[in-house]
């Protein structure tokens, strides 16, 4: 996110706080929010409508198949819920990120620090 070319290293001693500039690239973020959207939307239609068209054929499972598949199944709707939170909170950070990187130059300044 950050463009490199032009920043010095701030965890070398030498060249610590030196810098007069910093500039920053948000235009990962906006890829990064695309993927997660696609991965939301895979997670709330693809993987719901696999586990109805499984579901539609519970009758075919019989015996000790029929446990792992229920097992399978439990598995697989466990999964999309618990990663579909993950993916959301992702998306949060990477909103954040996204609003930090786009307005930092409109933000006002709290106090300036003389001789830092």
């Amino acid at each position: 996110m950050v463009d490199m070319t032009d920043l010095k290293n701030i965890n070398s001693i030498q060249d610590k706080f030196t810098s007069d500039k910093v500039k920053y690239n948000s235009t990962r973020t906006g890829e990064a929010l695309q993927k997660l959207q696609a991965a939301e939307t895979l997670l709330n239609t693809t993987i719901p409508e696999d586990i109805k068209r499984i579901t539609g054929k519970e009758s075919l499972w019989k015996g000790k198949s029929k446990t792992e598949y229920d097992e399978l199944k439990s598995f697989y709707t466990r999964f999309r819920k618990d990663f579909n939170e993950a993916v959301k909170e992702y998306r949060k950070a990477v909103e954040g990120a996204d609003h930090l990187l786009n307005n930092i130059s409109d933000a006002k300044v709290l106090k300036e620090i003389g001789d830092a």
